[in-house]
């Protein structure tokens, strides 16, 4: 049962990773220009999961709240992500050593519609698969222009809350020992 997250931007009607923009970095990057405004999804592999939604939303600020969220989630809060250009969230919910996470029509008080179920994750793995996300796209960021870190609001907040997430990942397996 194999779980990962990836990042995928919408840049002129098609679909690409960011792994694919990074390793072919030179045929996109004039597509990239305005990363900061550039829409996209998270999509969640599975086994359980056969839809990551269709849904499209500023990636790098839905990247950043899922980075925020996290640090609730490691002290094992109950969360949601709410969409901007949807009535979907993201759930969180603690399960035991694990996080079940699913995708929802709905807001973030009612669930109408399930997406996907609710699919139960190590903890460990849901972490892991964050930070390997919002390093990818801090790469990604990183190569297109070096000072939006400093310099855009949205991808100092993903910097800043994927630090906080390590740090609060790090205070948990301090205190779990």
């Amino acid at each position: 049962m194999e779980f990962q997250l990836n990042l995928e931007f919408e840049l002129d009607d098609q679909h690409f990773s960011v792994e694919t923009l990074i390793n072919d970095f030179d045929s996109h990057k004039d597509n990239l220009s305005d990363i900061v405004r550039e829409e996209g999804r998270i999509l969640v592999k599975h086994s359980s999961v056969k839809d990551s939604g269709d849904y499209s939303e500023p990636l790098i600020r839905l990247a950043g709240q899922w980075m925020r969220k996290l640090q609730w989630i490691i002290a094992g809060d109950s969360e949601t992500i709410p969409f901007r250009n949807s009535e979907q969230c993201f759930a969180f919910m603690p399960a035991g050593g694990g996080v079940e996470l699913s995708l929802f029509e709905g807001t973030e008080l009612e669930v109408e519609e399930y997406i996907f179920e609710p699919v139960t994750i190590r903890l460990e793995t849901l972490v892991s698969a964050s930070f390997d996300m919002g390093d990818a796209l801090l790469s990604l960021i990183d190569k297109i222009d070096a000072s939006l870190v400093e310099e855009d609001e949205d991808c100092r907040d993903l910097k800043s809350d994927l630090d906080e997430s390590k740090k609060a990942w790090h205070n948990y397996e301090l205190h779990r020992r």
